[in-house]
């Protein structure tokens, strides 16, 4: 797996999303048949070390079950002080390696994405780095504190585009 590097993640509210500030929106690349199984492949090249995947809403049969048990983690243990969105407080948590990457991409050939995963983030104990409501529909979010090649890189591989963006922040005056 790439090393992005290891503090990449902003600390933020239980109720804010990373799209709500200053990110890098990746869209328009995940495509059937095979777009979600270059999304996992592509991730290694993103994810720093001892990064997790929350996996929300799926439906998850006993092949999935079976085939990501040996990766599930206790959320509590391993990311204590990160608070998650709504979406995110019955996650499935996973320890990102470039097996269970590989495992993933191959359940996503023969399973449809929300067999998978509604909702996908990926965190350190820092917080979320990777936002993804509403797979494969919506567009990902990605903090601004990856390096620019980096999200190119990962665009490139599942055939998005990508700009970084910065929200006007609401007139209250």
């Amino acid at each position: 797996m790439a090393v992005v590097g290891a503090a990449i993640a902003e600390a933020l509210p239980p109720d804010k999303y990373l799209f709500n500030g200053p990110h890098y929106e990746v869209r328009d690349g995940v495509r059937y048949p095979d777009g979600f199984s270059d999304f996992f492949r592509a991730l290694a090249d993103i994810s720093p070390p001892e990064s997790y995947l929350a996996l929300a809403d799926g439906a998850w049969d006993k092949q999935i079950l079976e085939a990501l048990s040996y990766a599930i983690v206790d959320r509590a243990e391993v990311l204590p002080s990160v608070e998650l969105t709504q979406e995110f407080k019955n996650a499935r948590i996973l320890s990102i390696s470039e097996s269970l990457l590989a495992v993933l991409a191959s359940l996503a050939q023969n399973h449809a994405s929300p067999e998978i995963a509604m909702h996908l983030a990926a965190l350190t104990r820092d917080g979320p780095w990777l936002e993804w409501y509403d797979a494969i529909d919506d567009p990902i979010s990605l903090s601004p504190a990856i390096p620019e090649d980096a999200v190119a890189g990962f665009a490139e591989r599942i055939n998005a585009k990508w700009e970084r963006v910065e929200p006007i922040e609401p007139n209250t005056g």
